[in-house]
């Protein structure tokens, strides 16, 4: 059962980064994407040390009891895929439109008139 997630403002959103197990006749089990959360830099940011202390209470005595209707539907989202864009990038596609020839002096690309600097006026301003 997923009992802890990533959360709103983390990511990847709301995805399951601690679950419990309990079997019949076979013991408890607690499973933590990291434990890092627990190590003396992190042990005292963020409430870790309560949650230290509701694992280890939850495998140690029957006090703590999941509820029943979170455990069959825990609130995470669905996972959505990024596309490997190292794969993309090594079958890369020609466009089908065909483009202009480009010509060999380049610089007649480019549209000068659109912009211009005029100093005619600089004389006039540093008087």
């Amino acid at each position: 059962v997923a009992v802890l997630s990533s959360g709103s403002v983390s990511f990847p959103l709301n995805r399951p980064v601690g679950a419990f197990y309990s079997g019949k006749n076979c013991g408890k089990i607690a499973v933590l994407g990291s434990c890092h959360m627990f190590s003396d830099q992190y042990i005292d940011k963020e409430e870790n040390e309560k949650l230290w202390d509701v694992i280890f209470r939850w495998l140690t005595t029957s006090e703590i009891e999941l509820n029943a209707i979170d455990a069959e539907d825990p609130e995470v989202s669905d996972y959505h895929f990024i596309p490997d864009t190292s794969k993309l990038g090594d079958r890369v596609r020609v466009p089908l439109q065909e483009g202009d020839e480009i010509p060999r002096d380049f610089t007649s690309l480019f549209d000068m008139s659109l912009y211009h600097l005029d100093t005619s006026v600089l004389p006039d301003a540093i008087r």
